[in-house]
């Protein structure tokens, strides 16, 4: 059902997007024109700005002619006798640059209109040469980065007592003596520099402002603030660590990294996203994850969903695939919601803000970064190989008291050459071992799975024009065949300033591929790729170059060879900004963003396939489109006072709203498949058609005050009102508050010691709101449903206008401190976080007609502890050493889920519903974590002498004779042994499971079910050491998580619980199992129960693993090629690197990875036989023109 509702103040109507979007592409396309005709005008002013350290002659006169728009004339031969050329000098007149540059060169040089000619210089005089090395004088002006003169500036020739300073205009003059070769620039506040003299007589230098870590600039919620100044919890990512980890999503980069940052790549699919975490989860809706926002542009994944498979299980396309991560510079992490309150509901969750790189004054320059990439698997499961496959297929049939063969029509297949003969004493055995035999993952894992990265892009304007763009792209081969993913990558941006106006523009477009067939597993044969791999048996019954005749049962790699599916999104988006200064301090400004997200699925499953087989063929094709759009409207205004206090003030109007549409068909019946997917219409059967749209609006006002007093005592107060049509009139609003203080210690007279830098204690307090929840779910909704072969609609959930806003309240303390010159850094924040009114769909009474209805109800608590450490081991000039160290420990309770409720279940696949006998493994439980997990506690296994004896099931002997065969046994538990024959058969060698509700009968029940796992660590973080050694730079980063528990869902297939003639099973478990000849108590029997009749299909300890790992998860290497050696090519800078990533885990888990995909992000740690991770080994370039 799709309804529309505008109410009386939000009236913007959605389907004026594309009118908007088209619009802004408009606008961009007329910006874009007339800032290059300005930067064209600019270009050609008679100044220029040189930064240049021995830099050939020719290539100094290319920068001049790109800047000037004069031209060169010389002859090419003649150059040779150039010199290379030293100099700096910032917006100098034309004439000067070039007095200097010629000064020591063997030419002369005439300016004729718009060129420059230049001619070699007449030889001197015979007699006048003078060979002795004379004494010079060396003079120039110095300034700041703004062209401004620096007074007071100590000059010195570095080795000599030589000195100078500047005066009032910045001007210098120094003696130079032979041997003298650099001279050192320094003054208080700025950077010291070092120059070589070169041949030049003038050189010009321009000092850069010391930034200390206080002076950094952090990106806050509409804007940006000195770290010193900050009061909330925020932590920063700079563009280093992408540099250094060299992985296609940005958000894997930083992995660790941040401490309260939680990201688990769930799958090692190409193109797949992350699950990320802020802080812990706050909502039983949706998957509790952050807002991010990429240069003022939210991008809500919630908001934005990508179009899936339609059969199979799904791991989400990566959304943020938009961002190639060479083009971020920062990615600043809000945590307290005094930072996130701001962003109002959308910042319930946390806030990821990322800033991507902008252009910078002077001469275009061009960067290049491309690296190619190997990958394989890190692990693979160990599974009996054709030779013991065969063995304990014998085994099997066999049982434990070796009395009888079990005959059936697989295993007389599989043993006999007349399977149909009913008589065993004239079966005739069949050669087994003459079956082709395979590894089913060798046959589906490449060797390697190749991959490359190339990122072009450019850089360069004038002081009031700036551009930059870059264009990339990525394609990578999946770890197995016929699988992989490619991205291309396009981003512009414009920033240009005059007077009291500045404008910035940016556009960003991608478009994404993924090929391959459904990856993950869902715990059922034949949904995942790998999983059937592993569980299918390791021979065939046939010519294995034919196609399968085993019914729906295919080989693996027909999953592979006959099937045609594949994934597409593409994505756009733009921004516009405008900023204008009314009077000093006082700015008002205008931001409008756009996005689109499409994607489309198309998955054609041929006749040879397991889902084509009984079918036909099967096609489906399923379509999504999404539209967001924001405008918000900002007024500021700074001062600073006499007293040295300072006060900024911000508001905002903010509108945004979303819209979406999707389909899907899936048809079957292809007589012709020789167009697949293709031609969708050649299918004779319509299996199902959907379709459906929602809409969204929401409106803000906001207001932000900071005020600091002697950068000592620092205040933050904003506040925030939302209105979202997803809640009722009557509770359409919500207000969210925050306040913050920091007291800068150090900054007190009591507190000045020499070895202190900087000690900041914050407090903070604020609340934020969540409405990710569908559209409409305050009214009622309506269904389709048959009656008497008629078509019609009843009610399917009761309306609740009071819905209102899910809400979150935080507490945080932090302390930032720095001591022996920076060289300890520590930040430490505790936090605690209160949500309550949680909305959730509830279930109502039966006798309201209705199942469900959408409700506030329960609370959620979190509270945590974060520490980053920084230590500098090492600060020389040629050599430096720094260790990083994030933790982060945070605990999730559950307080309340409603009136009269302790428990609610969480479904986790169709595993658990299909194969657990009904059983959930997921709950959410009053004063547990959300998605704990739930089952019996393993006992042991039933030995022998736990049975007082056994009955025959026939009837047919007497109690105990050894005669009755195994399968016929009832086996009699002794007095005082825990009972679960009411649960599934007992026998020697099956589960015991404790008694945990202590009855006297020892019957074990639906009562005796406990927790048996939580699926949150105790704690998680990353260690890290960057080393540099003059060109040489080394960076080795380890991620951890200790103390979550992984339910192991592959082990109930891969032990044989689940028992099939198809089927293989591991190594470790057929050892190790239990037998009457090796009573084991670790590993139960191989079971030869229907698993609805198994003790082994209960969800139980023995499937619960520890997920605690230590990940090597980035090395990598870099050299930086020595200037004199890349300038005569005309490269300003160059490095070659090797980045490896995922290189090796230490884990006592028995699975893939012990970081899983489940599909439900209430019950994250449930292994379904997922897509492996990769280890990768990149090679590349880097190199700037």
């Amino acid at each position: 059902m799709y309804k529309i509702f505008v109410n009386n103040f939000l009236c913007l109507r959605m389907h004026g997007i594309k009118k908007i979007l088209l619009l802004m592409n408009l606008s961009v396309i007329s910006l874009v024109a007339g800032l290059f005709q300005v930067l064209a005008v600019e270009t050609m002013a008679q100044t220029v700005t040189l930064s240049e350290t021995n830099t050939p002659l020719v290539r100094v006169l290319d920068k001049i002619a790109r800047q000037s728009g004069y031209y060169f004339l010389y002859g090419d031969a003649s150059m040779h006798q150039a010199t290379t050329v030293t100099i700096e000098m910032r917006n100098a007149p034309l004439k000067s640059a070039l007095q200097s540059i010629f000064e020591r060169q063997p030419f002369d040089f005439t300016i004729k209109g718009k060129t420059i000619v230049i001619k070699p210089r007449e030889a001197s005089a015979p007699g006048n040469s003078d060979t002795a090395f004379q004494p010079y004088q060396i003079t120039g002006i110095v300034s700041d980065e703004q062209g401004v003169p620096i007074e007071g500036v100590s000059i010195r020739v570095k080795g000599s007592t030589a000195v100078s300073t500047t005066d009032s205009n910045g001007n210098y003059r120094i003696s130079l003596s032979e041997g003298d070769e650099i001279i050192v620039f320094s003054s208080v506040g700025y950077v010291q520099q070092e120059l070589s003299v070169g041949q030049s007589r003038t050189l010009h230098v321009t000092l850069k402002t010391a930034v200390s870590d206080l002076d950094e600039v952090v990106v806050v919620g509409y804007g940006t603030v000195r770290k010193g100044d900050l009061t909330g919890a925020i932590s920063s990512v700079k563009s280093a660590v992408f540099e250094q980890s060299r992985q296609s999503s940005f958000i894997n980069n930083i992995q660790g990294r941040v401490a309260g940052l939680q990201i688990a790549t769930g799958t090692g699919e190409p193109g797949a996203g992350s699950k990320i975490l802020i802080r812990g989860a706050n909502s039983l809706v949706g998957d509790s994850r952050p807002l991010i926002v990429i240069d003022g542009i939210p991008v809500n994944e919630s908001e934005a969903p990508v179009a899936n498979s339609q059969f199979g299980a799904n791991s989400q396309r990566d959304p943020l695939s938009s961002i190639n991560p060479a083009d971020i510079i920062s990615v600043d992490v809000l945590k307290d919601a005094s930072s996130t309150a701001i962003y109002g509901s959308r910042g319930a969750n946390g806030v990821i803000l990322v800033t991507t790189r902008q252009g910078q004054a002077g001469a275009a320059s061009i960067t290049y970064d491309g690296r190619f990439s190997v990958s394989h698997t890190a692990v693979r499961m160990d599974m009996l190989n054709p030779e013991e496959w065969i063995n304990y297929r014998k085994d099997w049939i066999l049982l434990p008291d070796k009395q009888n063969i079990i005959y059936g029509y697989f295993n007389d297949w599989l043993f006999f050459e007349n399977p149909s003969e009913i008589e065993p004493s004239k079966k005739i055995p069949r050669d087994v071992y003459a079956f082709p035999r395979y590894n089913w993952q060798d046959e589906m894992y490449r060797d390697v799975a190749n991959a490359s990265a190339h990122t072009l892009s450019i850089s360069g304007g004038s002081t009031s024009t700036k551009f930059y763009g870059s264009l990339g792209y990525n394609k990578e081969d999946g770890l197995f065949v016929n699988n992989g993913y490619s991205r291309l990558n396009g981003r512009l941006r414009l920033d240009h300033s005059k007077g009291r106006l500045s404008l910035s523009m940016g556009l960003n477009g991608t478009r994404s591929r993924y090929d391959g067939a459904v990856q993950s597993g869902d715990g059922y044969a034949n949904i995942g790729v790998l999983e059937t791999a592993i569980v299918s048996r390791p021979l065939v019954f046939e010519n294995p170059l034919a196609v399968s005749t085993q019914g729906g049962w295919r080989k693996p790699t027909d999953n592979l060879k006959y099937l045609d599916r594949n994934i597409s999104t593409p994505n756009l988006s733009s921004n516009l900004v405008i900023n204008y200064r009314l009077i000093d301090g006082l700015y008002i400004g205008n931001t409008l963003s756009g996005s689109m997200v499409t994607s489309k699925v198309n998955e054609y499953y041929s006749k040879n396939t397991p889902w084509g087989y009984y079918l036909g063929g099967r096609g489906a094709i399923s379509a999504s489109d999404w539209y967001g759009w924001t405008n918000f409207t900002t007024l500021s205004y700074e001062r600073s006072f006499a007293n040295q206090s300072k006060l900024s003030a911000l508001g905002v109007f903010e509108i945004s709203g979303s819209r979406y549409e999707y389909h899907h068909i899936i048809k079957s019946g292809f007589a012709d498949e020789s167009t697949g997917i293709h031609d969708i219409s050649k299918g004779e059967e319509l299996q199902a058609a959907g379709s459906g749209a929602g809409l969204s609006n929401r409106l803000s006002y906001l207001g932000r005050l900071n005020y600091h007093i002697k950068d000592r005592y620092l205040f933050t107060t904003s506040l925030r009102l939302d209105g979202s049509d997803r809640f009722g009139k009557n509770q359409r609003y919500g207000l969210f508050p925050s306040a913050a203080f920091a007291w800068r210690i150090s900054e007190e007279a009591f507190l000045d010691r020499p070895w202190l830098d900087d000690l900041k204690l914050r407090l903070s307090y604020g609340a934020t709101g969540n409405s990710n929840i569908s559209e409409f779910r305050y009214m009622a909704q309506m269904g389709n449903v048959f009656y008497d072969d008629k078509l019609g609609m009843i009610p399917t959930s009761l309306p609740n206008p009071d819905l209102k806003w899910e809400t979150t309240v935080q507490y945080n303390a932090g302390l930032d401190a720095a001591v022996l010159n920076n060289r300890l850094k520590l930040t430490l924040d505790l936090y605690e976080k209160h949500t309550t009114d949680m909305l959730y769909n509830a279930i109502v009474p039966a006798q309201t007609g209705f199942k469900t209805q959408w409700q506030n109800l329960g609370k959620v608590n979190n509270r945590g502890i974060e520490v980053s450490l920084a230590t500098t081991n090492i600060r020389k000039d040629r050599f430096f050493w720094e260790t990083t160290l994030t933790f982060s420990l945070n605990r999730n309770t559950v307080l309340r889920i409603g009136d009269g409720l302790s428990t609610a279940p969480i479904g986790a696949g169709s595993w658990t519903t299909s194969y657990i006998k009904q059983n959930v493994v997921g709950r959410i439980m009053v004063d547990q974590p959300i998605g704990v997990m739930y089952g019996y506690d393993l006992a042991g296994i039933y030995q022998l002498d736990d049975f007082a004896g056994w009955q025959d099931r026939t009837g047919k002997l007497p109690a105990n004779d050894p005669a009755i065969l195994w399968q016929d046994r009832n086996w009699i538990l002794k007095e005082g042994i825990p009972n679960a024959g009411n649960l599934g058969r007992l026998r020697p060698g099956t589960f015991k499971f404790r008694n945990a509700d202590g009855s006297a009968d020892q019957f074990i029940t639906e009562e005796d079910k406990v927790i048996i796992g939580n699926s949150q660590p105790l704690f998680y973080g990353g260690l890290g050491n960057n080393v540099s050694m003059g060109p040489v730079a080394l960076s080795v980063f380890f991620n951890y998580s200790v103390g979550a528990k992984i339910f192991n869902s592959t082990r109930f297939e891969l032990e044989g619980a689940m028992p099939g003639e198809y089927f293989n099973i591991t190594r470790d478990f057929w050892n190790n199992r239990w037998t009457p000849e090796h009573p084991t108590n670790a590993y139960p029997a191989y079971s030869d129960e229907n698993y609805y009749n198994s003790l082994a299909s209960l969800p139980n300890t023995y499937y619960v693993e520890d997920a605690s790992f230590l990940r090597l998860q980035t090395v990598s290497v870099s050299y930086s090629l020595p200037a004199k050696l890349i300038a005569k090519a005309g490269i300003t800078s160059a490095k070659v690197y090797y980045s490896g990533n995922n290189l090796y885990t230490f884990t006592k888990y028995t699975g893939l990875s012990p970081e899983v995909d489940s599909g439900n992000p209430l019950l994250q740690n449930f292994d379904t036989i997922g897509y492996p991770r990769a280890a990768t080994h990149a090679l590349g370039l880097m190199v700037t023109f």
